[in-house]
């Protein structure tokens, strides 16, 4: 089957001013920066998470350069807030946004003419059902991300921005978090086998009775999150800091705390059997079993 859009090739006449308008305007990010000849590169760049990359192609290594030129549209949850972001930064808007039928459409142009398309439209099935999926703000219902999935399992949301996410008692599993923004996020009861989140900012966090069976947190910030009564066996949290978090009845079998920080947590009833430690690895009073069967139950020492 046909998967996602890889790259679109956009033909620029500076690659590092093109570079500069996307990072620095657009806060996209530089994917793939390869040597191509002597005097110009392959560059890549998106926005953060996306799947889709555009390429940053010299006009001097593509003649007919003109002929090339296709609509690349961005779906974005509020066209006019963006439109609104993109003016005072001196970004040409060659199309105001425009209530249409299916949604708010506008474009506008980098520096060197390529127009794009802003929408507000999610893609659907053909018989007319969206697919969709919106993740919103757990206070103000704002559409953070939209993912055009029928589910959330496996989906790439690496480096999005997804702070105060609702993402409450849904299925995760296998997705990519990778580097993402999920602060003061509400994960609770969800479900993370085999996700990824290495690299993730979860700090105040609410994951409560979430199951995270072999997923990834490897130099992840969970800094006071709550993390009661989560299933994290043989889970990766090497270098993960989570300094102050409740991790209140948690199950660390076979986890891996080579050099987490724990310390200032809740870790009462917390079972860490067979788990990997080292002696970088921060706890605060333990207290082991005193039936000698190999459970550590990690509790304060009474006063």
């Amino acid at each position: 089957m046909i998967g996602p859009i890889k790259t679109v090739s956009v033909y620029v006449e500076d690659q590092e001013r093109a570079v500069a308008f996307y990072v620095e305007k657009l806060g996209f990010e530089v994917r793939r920066r390869l040597p191509m000849g002597s005097h110009a590169s392959w560059i890549e760049v998106a926005p953060p998470g996306a799947q889709t990359c555009l390429v940053l192609y010299p006009k001097n290594m593509m003649p007919t350069w003109r002929e090339q030129r296709a609509l690349v549209v961005f779906h974005c949850p509020d066209v006019e807030a963006v439109c609104r972001r993109l003016e005072p930064l001196d970004v040409r808007i060659t199309m105001p946004p425009t209530a249409l039928p299916w949604g708010t459409f506008a474009k506008f142009a980098d520096a060197d003419g390529n127009e794009f398309g802003l929408t507000s439209q999610h893609i659907v099935h053909e018989g007319g059902k969206p697919i969709g999926i919106e993740i919103k703000h757990k206070f103000s219902g704002e559409v953070l991300r939209v993912v055009e999935a029928p589910t959330l399992i496996g989906a790439n949301l690496a480096r999005a921005a997804l702070d105060m996410a609702d993402l409450a008692r849904v299925d995760l599993r296998g997705v990519n978090l990778q580097g993402a923004e999920l602060s003061a996020a509400d994960l609770s009861g969800s479900i993370l086998k085999r996700a990824d989140l290495s690299g993730c900012n979860l700090a105040g966090a609410n994951l409560e009775g979430s199951t995270l069976i072999a997923a990834v947190l490897t130099g992840s910030n969970l800094t006071a999150a709550n993390l009661a009564g989560c299933d994290l066996t043989g889970c990766d949290l090497a270098q993960a800091r989570l300094t102050g978090a409740n991790l209140a009845g948690a199950d660390l079998s076979r986890a891996d705390l080579r050099g987490a920080d724990l310390s200032r947590g809740s870790l009462e009833d917390a079972t860490v059997v067979g788990a990997l430690f080292d002696d970088k690895t921060q706890f605060p009073e333990l207290y082991f079993d005193p039936e000698g069967k190999g459970a550590i139950l990690l509790k304060p020492k009474a006063p």
